[in-house]
């Protein structure tokens, strides 16, 4: 448990916590690093710090190169591997999509593309969100929603106008109607990394939508969603991207990690 004091952060238990920010600067870093690296990543006194990382080494989680520089040991790679063994794939992105609710508020649905359709296959209400069109197992036309257009966007133009044939099915007044102004609006989500959509689903709803890899076993692209009213959105259309970002980035690194161990082995 942490809180603030006249501006800095304080721990309850900041052994503990210096543990954990010491392994979290090792995750982010792709080499070794050194104690004046460490110090400088960390809001905690150097003598804890090296107190810490002495602890650390001793148990196996950090190790010490001929040129005193530190790196992860073998036993984070143990615990990495338990963990994984512990958790299902499909239930550690529950979790995320769970947390990405509660902590946007809001509505978050994962959905797949089926042909020039979106099926949900995963969704969970925010503590303030509204009800929305969304459903498991439900379908809606693809180039109506965020979620689409996510996903529809990793495809070859070419090959979207064998998928998509005029005239686009309509939602709203403000769906896209046709594939030549779809496949322009597209070039734009291409060049953001995220689809959104202004109540072109449902009138006072808007939606932004990132595409995250390997959710499926087959390695099939999804796409991660949040929805919002059309009142608040401008004002909080960059704080929710950046927690879908978020959640798409550790759904990722999650997929990777199964891969990695998989491949050595390391998982059943």
């Amino acid at each position: 448990m942490s809180s603030e004091q006249n501006g800095k952060r304080t721990y309850s238990a900041p052994a503990a916590a210096c543990a954990a920010q010491i392994l979290r600067a090792f995750r982010t870093s792709s080499s070794p690093l050194s104690l004046a690296d460490i110090e400088r990543q960390l809001e905690q006194s150097k003598s804890l710090i090296y107190r810490v990382l002495h602890e650390l080494v001793d148990h196996g989680f950090v190790a010490r190169d001929l040129n005193g520089r530190y790196r992860l040991g073998i036993e984070t790679f143990e615990m990495g591997t338990a963990y994984l063994n512990q958790a299902g794939f499909t239930e550690v992105v529950r979790e995320i999509l769970q947390e990405l609710a509660k902590e946007a508020q809001e509505t978050v649905n994962l959905g797949l593309l089926r042909g020039g359709e979106v099926m949900y296959v995963m969704k969970f209400v925010g503590p303030s969100s509204y009800v929305t069109i969304s459903r498991v197992g439900g379908r809606v036309p693809a180039n109506c929603i965020a979620v689409g257009k996510a996903l529809l966007a990793r495809l070859p133009d070419s090959e979207i106008r064998k998928l998509l044939t005029d005239p686009l099915p309509q939602m709203t007044p403000n769906s896209i109607s046709s594939v030549d102004e779809l496949i322009q609006s597209l070039a734009q989500v291409r060049e953001t990394g995220y689809g959104c959509d202004v109540e072109e689903a449902a009138l006072g709803r808007c939606g932004l939508a990132v595409a995250v890899k390997g959710v499926e076993p087959t390695g099939e692209l999804a796409a991660l969603s949040v929805s919002t009213d059309s009142i608040t959105f401008p004002q909080r259309q960059a704080e929710l991207l950046e927690l879908l970002r978020g959640a798409s980035d550790r759904i990722e690194r999650e997929a990777i990690a199964r891969s990695s161990l998989s491949a050595v082995g390391g998982l059943d």
